[in-house]
């Protein structure tokens, strides 16, 4: 609207945003409130859902229109508000709607584990893995770890109490690279579903969402070796020779020896604990401090993993000077 008087201009703007925020807030209210009656129906849900997007769409557009940055601060903030607010509206509608689709996620979930448990392939090496997984931090990743042993333990009309338990023993497993190989053309799979030839979601949105880089990560721990995963941890420990600050109980001197043996190859570690110093500990009984050495890896079957110095009772600066032979 073109108006050369500026303060007619910029009343007539309050009074449009403001007959804006009414009806569009009145529009988003009627379809907040009588979407459960559509929500089961895909179709009319996802329509209804797109309508509420197509306000935010075009409330942006007017926005411009009517001045942009330059707008009186009054109606752009009412203009603001009302973005916020379809927007909220926006998000309950996708939360009503996904409730309703949970209990078809939760059957293929179990669909696509018994399809899974029929996939054979050579396992991969079990032992270190599991113990790595087991001490991984992330929730989401144990939660994924264990995806397939809980849904399938589950599902029910299978023909016998033999095959249900065959199925739980199975799943307890690692995953195969074959199964691995399967999950990951899945992702793909809804990644395409979801984006739609660019009509939907931006594939940018994917690879950002914290749950997705999560799977992914759980996938590498199953399809690398057991050395690699050992070496890609070393490689990220870059302040362990940073003193702690979390909660610190003291130091310890420690001489690390590797060489390899002149003979057979063999690598050989010897560590030598001399001394421990600066020592915090509270205890009501008679301080006994020692020192313990681990020793983790493949290829450790026959050797020996853990070795403690001999105890120092009441002594708060030990002097050991004890030598393990790895």
């Amino acid at each position: 609207m073109d108006c050369p008087n500026p303060v007619v201009y910029a009343d007539m703007m309050k009074r449009f945003s403001k007959t804006l925020n009414k009806v569009l807030l009145a529009y988003a209210d009627m379809v907040h409130k009588d979407f459960s009656k559509f929500s089961s129906n895909e179709k009319l849900a996802c329509i209804l859902m797109n309508n509420v997007q197509q306000l935010r769409v075009q409330l942006e557009k007017i926005y411009e229109t009517m001045g942009g940055q330059e707008l009186d601060p009054t109606c752009s903030q009412v203009l603001t508000n009302l973005q916020k607010k379809l927007n909220s509206v926006l998000d309950k509608l996708s939360g009503q709607f996904v409730a309703t689709l949970e209990p078809m996620i939760h059957e293929q979930t179990n669909k696509l584990g018994v399809l899974l448990s029929k996939i054979k392939g050579p396992q991969l090496q079990k032992t270190q893995v599991a113990a790595l997984l087991k001490q991984l931090p992330n929730a989401k990743i144990q939660d994924v770890t264990k995806l397939m042993s809980t849904n399938i333990q589950n599902i029910k009309g299978m023909s016998s109490v033999k095959d249900m338990m065959d199925m739980a023993r199975e799943c307890e497993r690692s995953l195969t690279p074959k199964q691995c190989t399967v999950l990951d053309a899945a992702l793909d799979a809804i990644k395409e579903c979801f984006h739609a030839g660019g009509q939907g979601l931006k594939k940018s949105f994917f690879e950002k969402s914290p749950e997705l880089q999560s799977l992914k990560y759980a996938l590498s721990l199953y399809t690398q070796t057991t050395e690699q995963l050992i070496k890609t941890f070393i490689t990220s420990q870059k302040q362990q020779d940073l003193p702690s600050q979390e909660q610190p109980v003291g130091e310890v001197s420690v001489q690390v020896d590797l060489f390899s043996h002149p003979g057979t190859g063999e690598q050989k570690v010897t560590v030598k604990i001399l001394a421990a110093n600066d020592l915090r500990w509270q205890t009501s009984s008679v301080f006994k401090p020692f020192v313990e050495v681990h020793l983790v890896g493949p290829h450790l079957s026959d050797k020996k993993r853990k070795m403690a110095t001999k105890s120092k009772p009441g002594n708060w600066a030990p002097k050991f000077n004890e030598t393990f032979h790895l």
